[in-house]
């Protein structure tokens, strides 16, 4: 979306590729008129056009510091102190001027516009960014991220919507934790969409969503999303505590650990030798991998208590046809889509579709901390024909992007993690 309407008159205040980079990608929506800057009227008082681009060079000393300018401003700096001297000067957000990074927006980041104009015009600007739209908070854990993707990519949530930007549970430190406080955010708040995070949470009492829950507007709508964890494929799996380069990134190089791998590796069992019983397609039989998908399924159906968007339907039709989770917690894009049409089904905004949806998977994935799917599992469950691609893994693919077969990520694990070759 963009800030001001189509055909609005505006002036560039910068003098840097910024400024080329917004006149060519936005000169058939605004009308460009000129360009402001005391050093472009320094070297250019024999020829007082921009460069290129043929645009006039305004005298910033004959009032555009005094508030004198008639037009838009874009402001074509990456610092803030440019948007501070048109406060100072009497400008006004967006009525008067915006970042650059406002131009065009499909988010707003409170934050980032916090740093260029302050405090005293955040929250009525946020309000004007809105352009009568209702703002949408989606808070909760990294799947949040994939699901704001496939939103974005509606055109029934965009014509009605506008996300305002708040990080991950996991990703906020001392300055982002000051978001939780701004007005600027509840009071444009028209939506919350959440996870449910209790108060005991490891990252602080601030992030539950019972808190944010209070801080909404009484008037504005929740919807709660179950916290999609699904360990049917995954009966190895346990926490980590051989963990390393968890410095690195705080998952580590293996954020879940495999417990037949831990104990043959305390028995003295070499790589090669572990590597090879739990390649066997009857190492777990049917009987315990069913079970195990059964008692999964019961849990799933314990977290979706409460919750306005479930999935335990779609999980049960579909966990044995194709690939649904690459580790516990990080599910497909193909369960993301699905929670996403849900999610819009909820705000009456469904049925549209999504465009480029080819591409969504590509800008964001949950892929890459990934659990290999034993091939006693696959044979139990009739997936031994997944596709190659879903046979892939990556222990974390922040600290490693190698790809892993199955047995190259367990002889990672065991070196790793276990100390044994």
């Amino acid at each position: 979306m963009f800030a001001w309407p189509k055909g609005t008159k505006v002036v560039v205040f910068g003098n840097n590729p910024l400024t080329e980079k917004i006149y060519y990608k936005y000169r058939t929506y605004y009308d460009f008129v000129g360009v402001y800057d005391q050093k472009l009227e320094a070297h250019l008082e024999k020829a007082p056009k921009f460069g290129r681009l043929g645009l006039p060079v305004f005298d910033t000393k004959s009032g555009f510091y005094r508030k004198q300018c008639q037009y838009k401003i874009i402001v074509a700096f990456g610092n803030e102190e440019p948007c501070r001297v048109l406060l100072r000067a009497g400008y006004l957000p967006y009525d008067d001027f915006i970042p650059a990074c406002f131009v065009e927006y499909d988010e707003i980041d409170i934050l980032k516009l916090r740093k260029y104009i302050g405090d005293d015009y955040l929250t009525q600007t946020v309000s004007k960014l809105k352009n009568g739209k209702d703002g949408v908070i989606l808070h909760g854990n990294c799947q949040m991220t994939a699901i704001i993707n496939y939103l974005k990519a509606s055109s029934r949530f965009n014509q009605k919507c506008v996300i305002l930007a708040t990080p991950r549970v996991f990703l906020y430190d001392s300055e982002k934790l000051q978001l939780i406080d701004s007005e600027a955010l509840w009071q444009n708040a028209d939506w919350l969409i959440y996870h449910k995070i209790k108060a005991t949470n490891r990252f602080g009492a601030k992030l539950s969503s019972e808190n944010f829950c209070e801080k909404l507007k009484c008037e504005a709508n929740k919807i709660c999303l179950t916290n999609l964890w699904f360990t049917g494929y995954f009966p190895q799996a346990e926490k980590n505590s051989n963990n390393v380069l968890a410095y690195f990134q705080m998952s580590g190089l293996f954020p879940m650990g495999d417990k037949n791998a831990n104990e043959l590796a305390k028995k003295g069992m070499p790589s090669d030798e572990i590597i090879r019983r739990l390649s066997d397609e009857d190492f777990y039989s049917a009987e315990e991998v069913l079970a195990h998908v059964k008692e999964s399924f019961s849990d799933m159906e314990q977290r979706e208590v409460g919750c306005d968007v479930k999935m335990l339907d779609f999980i049960k039709e579909n966990y044995n046809k194709r690939l649904l989770f690459h580790s516990p917690n990080h599910p497909t894009h193909f369960v993301i889509e699905e929670m996403a049409e849900r999610i819009l089904n909820k705000m009456n905004l469904g049925g549209g579709g999504f465009q480029h949806r080819w591409w969504i998977p590509r800008q964001h994935s949950l892929r890459g901390q990934d659990i290999p799917i034993y091939p006693s599992v696959l044979k139990a469950l009739g997936m031994q024909k997944l596709r190659d691609v879903d046979m892939v893994y990556f222990s974390n693919a922040v600290i490693d992007n190698t790809p892993l077969d199955f047995a190259g990520w367990l002889s990672l694990y065991c070196s790793a993690c276990l100390d044994c070759n």
